[in-house]
């Protein structure tokens, strides 16, 4: 091959198209999947925070049946309640919220061993991202607060 054929060869490849260069590729691509990355982000965070806030309402449900199931005379309901709001804000969850505690089967001063004590818990929750886009979706109140509960059944000692 002649100089001069090698230098038209080395120009041409030089003068590429515009449409072939592939410099930027990377930037198109990290742009195209970054919403879908921020998305699973604020996923994870956001179901991470009502399974955090699920395990505390468990916890105090599971605590305030323990403390209505055992028998000790100068426990009362407001014992029972207490107990419930200071694992409740022991988790991070408002107690002052508009929280709905249930005890059933409490039964003082002559408790039957065999009947089950159950507590009840439910806590408003709001979900702040995706919450409000499924509730857009389902036609509902977009400021309803979704709801958080759990019961704990234990047998009276």
């Amino acid at each position: 091959m002649s100089r001069t054929t090698r230098r038209m060869m080395a120009t041409v490849t030089r003068m590429r198209p515009w449409w072939r260069d592939e410099s930027g590729q990377a930037l198109v691509e990290f742009a195209l999947l970054l919403p879908v990355l921020l998305l699973m982000i604020i996923g994870i965070v956001e179901f991470g925070r009502a399974w955090n806030i699920k395990q505390v309402i468990n916890d105090s449900a599971r605590e305030g049946a323990r403390k209505a199931a055992v028998f000790e005379t100068s426990y009362s309901i407001d014992t029972v309640t207490n107990a419930i709001k200071a694992s409740l804000a022991a988790g991070g969850v408002s107690p002052n919220a508009p929280t709905v505690i249930d005890v059933q089967g409490f039964t003082r001063p002559n408790p039957s061993s065999n009947n089950p004590v159950i507590v009840t818990i439910k806590v408003p929750y709001q979900f702040v991202f995706f919450g409000p886009m499924y509730r857009f979706f389902l036609g509902r109140d977009l400021n309803a607060p979704d709801t958080l509960s759990s019961s704990s059944t234990m047998r009276a000692e």
